[in-house]
């Protein structure tokens, strides 16, 4: 019987996983963009704190996102930090919507669907998102 090398790869696969210079780059194009800086915010103006149905969202968590101001570019659009370190801005629509328990940046949106179709690959369950977060 031969001995088989604990140090050598199986297959080429697993030659290149295993290699120097190679790992994961997901080839997923972002639909919304994602900052490493925070963008500009803003306070808001007494004319838009005296709109009905205005409400002040700074430290409110939505999924792996927190409120941390009110962005410069558009009128009720928030900028929010997600768990990763990154930036986004969101709508006040997607930002008061309680059900939106797994909201994420769009990267770590795409590693929660990768996760979940990693575990339907391997177990054939179906996992909400929102259980990943």
């Amino acid at each position: 019987m031969s001995r088989i090398s604990p140090l050598l790869p199986i297959n080429s696969t697993a030659a290149r996983v295993v290699s120097a210079g190679t790992h994961y780059v997901a080839d997923k194009k972002h639909g919304s963009a994602v900052y490493e800086l925070k963008p500009p915010t803003r306070r808001a103006t007494l004319k838009e704190r005296q709109l009905p149905g205005y409400l002040d969202l700074i430290g409110v968590r939505r999924g792996r996102l927190v409120v941390v101001g009110q962005a410069d570019v558009a009128a009720l659009n928030w900028v929010a930090r997600c768990d990763c370190g990154s930036f986004v801005i969101r709508t006040n629509k997607a930002m008061r919507n309680a059900a939106n328990e797994a909201d994420a940046c769009e990267e770590c949106r795409h590693i929660l669907y990768a996760k979940r179709a990693e575990l339907w690959r391997r177990t054939g369950k179906h996992v909400e998102l929102k259980e990943f977060v």
